[in-house]
């Protein structure tokens, strides 16, 4: 039962980890746009903002699970 529990934990956090990560980068990403790449005069270029949130959040996402799992297979041998 424990280990579902750490289970659920591990991914809730690396969920909301990825979100905030993304989010941030999204602000950062809009807060220094001097091409005018994200917004101009004719509007948000929604697509650019989603392709930044979405590499941020994808790739802090794998590197959590790595993490995760090398944390959870060391406590499974120690275990043993």
């Amino acid at each position: 039962m424990m280990k579902k529990e750490f289970m659920f934990i591990a991914g809730l956090y690396t969920l909301i980890q990825s979100i905030a990560v993304g989010c941030f980068m999204v602000h950062a990403a809009i807060a220094n746009n001097p091409q005018g790449e994200f917004y101009s005069e004719s509007g948000v270029a929604w697509g650019e903002i989603a392709t930044v949130f979405a590499s941020w959040f994808v790739g802090n996402v794998a590197f959590c699970s790595v993490i995760f799992a090398l944390v959870f297979f060391i406590k499974y041998i120690t275990r043993r």
